[in-house]
């Protein structure tokens, strides 16, 4: 009597490797089916900048911040150089102020 229960003790054990066994021989088959990795998809074109980006017009502080920065520059020309007033407006058209 004890046979049967000897085969019924690993019939969990034997269960797991048939299991096991399975899904090995069903992954080689997978990979021998398809060699190749699937190509990604391509990716998506990104927007234009100025497409994305809505700037709102200057504002009254921003001109308040410009005047004060335009200011600093004049009073430390020795760290940011020279600027003529021509310089100052080229500047401002940038800002289109």
């Amino acid at each position: 009597m004890e046979a049967p229960a000897e085969l019924l003790a690993a019939l969990p054990a034997l269960a797991t490797a048939l299991a096991l066994l399975l899904a090995w021989l069903l992954v080689r088959r997978g990979a021998a089916a398809s060699p190749d990795p699937p190509e990604p998809a391509p990716p998506e074109p990104a927007p234009p900048a100025e497409a994305s980006v809505k700037l709102a017009p200057p504002g009254p502080c921003a001109k308040e911040q410009l005047a004060a920065i335009f200011k600093l520059m004049k009073d430390n020309k020795e760290t940011f150089g020279e600027m003529s007033d021509g310089d100052v407006q080229e500047q401002l058209r940038l800002y289109d102020m």
